[in-house]
């Protein structure tokens, strides 16, 4: 890992995500627009379907093995099904700021393009995957409260394992959540158990992959000073109005002080009350 990690450096590192659209996607039917202009932001959807398929579709955008420009689309007779899809993504590297439009019919793309903005330069099809290829591409997480594993800083020693657990274990105590102790393994998989009488909370495997992968995200800043772009998803659609915007405010804390670039999938049928988060749209606006 930090042979990967070093040879980074004579890579483009994509740092941060400023801008997502897309003209609807699976359960995110509508079209969809979303400017980021702090270190962490919260897009907050309806529901985790919602929330799952926005992961899925930048897992998509940047992904190299699912472009294929030779498919030939019958517009006319395009179904729900193969639903004809554009999305485009604006990020910044440490040298560029890029625009990145791909079409996909199902899960592969037929055509590319990625703008170096404010250039003349401009990349379509295979070069455009290929640029891609050549960078250190966002770190997407899809969901997986079951197995939590590292995958964006493995304990590579007992100071980084120490580290992180130390973190979130001070994070949990920030929350009010005292009773439940956390581990981790030398080969990445992180645990939990909880002590005591306490409530049932379905939300709380969620919690502990939000708070491993910010502690992942910290160590590896501190120690090689840059994180590439992260962008995972927490359900906590059962949590109370006040305990949402704690657990808010305490990634936004988080990123800013430890210098983290952080976009953060939620779902949640109530609006969530905060600077940090974009509620998308509610089904109750069309009605």
């Amino acid at each position: 890992m930090e042979e990967y990690i070093q040879g980074e450096e004579t890579m483009e590192v994509v740092r941060e995500i400023t801008s997502i659209s897309h003209d609807g996607f699976r359960n995110m039917w509508y079209p969809f627009h979303f400017e980021k202009d702090k270190l962490c932001n919260i897009i907050n959807c309806e529901y985790i379907r919602e929330s799952l398929d926005l992961i899925k579709l930048m897992q998509w955008m940047f992904a190299t093995n699912n472009h294929n420009s030779d498919t030939e689309i019958n517009y006319r007779e395009a179904s729900a099904k193969s639903r004809i899809i554009q999305c485009d993504v604006t990020f910044s590297t440490d040298k560029h700021r890029y625009q990145l439009s791909r079409i996909f019919t199902g899960k592969f793309s037929v055509e590319a393009r990625l703008e170096v903005v404010d250039s003349t330069i401009v990349y379509f099809g295979q070069d455009a995957i290929r640029t891609i290829q050549k960078m250190a591409r966002p770190i997407i997480i899809s969901a997986n409260s079951r197995g939590i594993r590292s995958l964006i800083l493995n304990p590579q020693d007992n100071f980084s394992k120490q580290s992180m657990l130390n973190l979130v274990n001070w994070w949990m105590k920030n929350l009010g959540i005292n009773n439940v102790v956390v581990g981790l393994k030398s080969n990445g998989y992180w645990s939990y158990n909880e002590t005591g009488t306490r409530r049932n909370d379905r939300h709380l495997p969620w919690l502990i992959v939000l708070l491993s992968n910010l502690a992942q995200a910290t160590v590896r800043t501190r120690k090689f000073g840059f994180c590439p772009a992260i962008l995972c998803i927490g359900d906590f659609e059962d949590v109370t109005d006040f305990e949402r915007n704690s657990i808010f405010e305490l990634v936004s804390t988080i990123c800013k002080e430890e210098r983290i670039n952080f976009l953060l999938s939620t779902a949640s049928i109530d609006e969530a009350q905060s600077e940090n988060v974009t509620n998308t749209t509610r089904f109750s606006d069309y009605q």
